[in-house]
């Protein structure tokens, strides 16, 4: 039996229930097909045409096994190498940059690697099951070896330890499979989304994904930077090697009394310092094209903590031409902070912190927010110092950013980790 039905983005489709024979063959209980019109007029117009393809498409069920075929049409829909171009591309429109527009491609590289590019429409579960199985049996940074040239296939191969992604990599990869999807369901393209429920539910709060630093962590790193602990790498004659590089040492005290992110700070230059109404700040912005934010709501200006004014970043800065870390490079896919990035993670372990613990630089911004829920700073308040949307329309879409001012009071109750 046939229906002329529309979805959620009211575009009308062919439906029929198939026959028991039909079922074991298409191995569905329907059959659906886009009439790619939101006018009841067009639909009608083009059902006749659309329901005569289905049956003979239909038909081929009822045939017996090894019988001459009537072919089936090829799809007509585009290629989802076209959908994500599409994609990338509307997520620009909304204001995303950087990683969190390109950081992408290699996650759909991934698929079309394992199941290839195909029409958006003809893609399966069965499809997304190799993809899923695939993608479990992939050790911790595959990327680097595909960059290489190496298969999925041989990297599985190589594979000798057996450690493979965590469920977090692959959620997150299942995450942006079904963003892209849901994107070609929202553009009439297809009406289902074959990576629904991929992902893997854990019984874990949203809050314990990524740990924060403990007092004790954060006097064990401010005790190195500022060189007081020694754990065996200070062993110079000359006194002024022994000393943290620049970049090291102010990024560590910014990731922690900021909360932003790493590369948010790490790109930062002379002119986004400034002061408003005799406050000093930091205007996290896409000022030129060595800096990126993440979206539209990330770009803000903040209080500096007083802290990091007693320590002298002001005196830096104004030492600085342009980018205020020069002796970082920059790389066009991560910015500014992949080698503060790699040195922090390297002297947590030094420190003997980061032991089967999910910590990194990432891990101030977690820290930050934590410490100000525990002192009952209001929600709004925290995603305006983070760059976070607040998640509601009357505050997003009709209230004005905030003032540096109204964050002051929230800024100063980020715990001190300076020594009295």
């Amino acid at each position: 039996m046939a229906y002329l039905m529309q979805d959620r983005n009211n575009t009308f489709y062919l439906r029929i229930v198939l026959n028991k024979a039909q079922q074991a063959q298409f191995g569905r209980k329907e059959y659906r097909r886009s009439l790619s019109t939101k006018s009841k007029r067009d639909a009608n117009r083009k059902l006749p045409e659309a329901y005569m393809e289905a049956m003979q498409y239909l038909s081929c069920a009822a045939m017996p096994r090894g019988e001459h075929q009537p072919p089936v049409k090829a799809s007509q829909k585009p290629l989802l190498s076209g959908i994500f171009k599409a994609y990338k591309r509307n997520l620009t429109l909304m204001g995303y940059q950087g990683r969190t527009v390109e950081g992408k491609d290699p996650v759909l590289n991934l698929l079309f690697k394992t199941i290839g590019d195909k029409p958006v429409d003809s893609y399966t579960r069965d499809d997304v099951r190799l993809l899923g199985d695939t993608l479990l049996k992939l050790p911790k940074r595959f990327q680097r070896q595909l960059s290489k040239g190496l298969s999925v296939k041989q990297i599985i191969r190589l594979n000798k330890v057996g450690e493979t992604i965590s469920t977090i990599t692959f959620n997150n990869y299942m995450a942006m499979y079904i963003a892209v999807f849901n994107y070609a369901i929202k553009e009439g393209y297809i009406e289902n989304n074959p990576f629904r429920k991929t992902r893997i539910h854990q019984k874990r709060l949203k809050s314990s994904y990524r740990d924060v630093f403990n007092p004790d962590d954060l006097h064990k790193i401010f005790s190195y930077v500022e060189g007081d602990l020694d754990v065996g790498d200070r062993k110079y004659r000359d006194e002024s090697k022994n000393l943290i590089r620049a970049d090291r040492y102010w990024l560590t005290y910014l990731a922690y009394y900021t909360s932003a992110r790493l590369n948010e700070v790490a790109q930062l230059y002379k002119n986004d310092i400034y002061q408003v109404d005799g406050v000093w700040c930091i205007h996290i912005r896409a000022g030129n094209k060595y800096q990126r934010i993440k979206n539209l709501n990330s770009e803000r200006l903040m209080p500096l903590h007083e802290d990091l004014i007693k320590l002298g970043f002001i005196e830096y800065v104004n030492q600085q031409e342009g980018h205020i870390f020069p002796m970082l490079n920059y790389t066009e896919g991560h910015g500014y902070g992949t080698q503060v990035s790699s040195w922090f993670t390297k002297t947590l372990r030094k420190l003997g912190i980061s032991n089967g613990r999910n910590l990194s630089m990432h891990s101030f911004r977690h820290t930050g927010a934590n410490a100000l829920k525990q002192e009952g700073v209001e929600s709004h308040l925290i995603s305006a110092l983070l760059g976070h949307s607040t998640g509601t329309i009357s505050l997003d879409r009709y209230g004005k950013s905030l003032s540096p001012l109204s964050l002051v009071e929230t800024v100063k109750k980020i715990p001190s980790v300076l020594d009295d």
